[in-house]
């Protein structure tokens, strides 16, 4: 390996790291409980932007993906906080991506890399 490669190596683990990190605060921030039900919520947001509730799986992904992804999470955050929740009797995943959808045409595809 190159000393650039290395390098390279190391700004993509560095970023990874810090968007993970950034995607966990914001869910943090907008559901702070441990709840079962925020708890379940938080793993929804996580499979319906990275279309998979792994985390292992997730910091694997690009650090451009990743920074396209949080940006997808900011936005159901603040619509989660706005709105108040998940209305009763809907079902989170369905709501959440329908809603992030509308909100967003340039959501990125994670399908392709969520079935590494």
């Amino acid at each position: 390996m190159s000393p650039q490669s290395l390098h390279s190596y190391a700004d993509r683990q560095k970023f990874q790291t810090i968007f993970t990190e950034e995607i966990e605060g914001e869910l943090i921030s907008a559901l702070p409980g441990q709840s079962t039900g925020e708890k379940k919520l938080k793993t929804d947001i996580l499979e319906v932007v990275f279309m998979t509730r792994s985390w292992a799986r997730i910091k694997e992904f690009s650090p451009d993906l990743l920074r396209k992804g949080l940006g997808s999470v900011k936005q159901l955050c603040s619509l989660l906080k706005t709105n108040g929740g998940v209305p009763d009797g809907d079902d989170a995943v369905s709501w959440l991506r329908d809603k992030l959808l509308r909100a967003d045409d340039n959501v990125p595809d994670f399908r392709v890399h969520a079935q590494r």
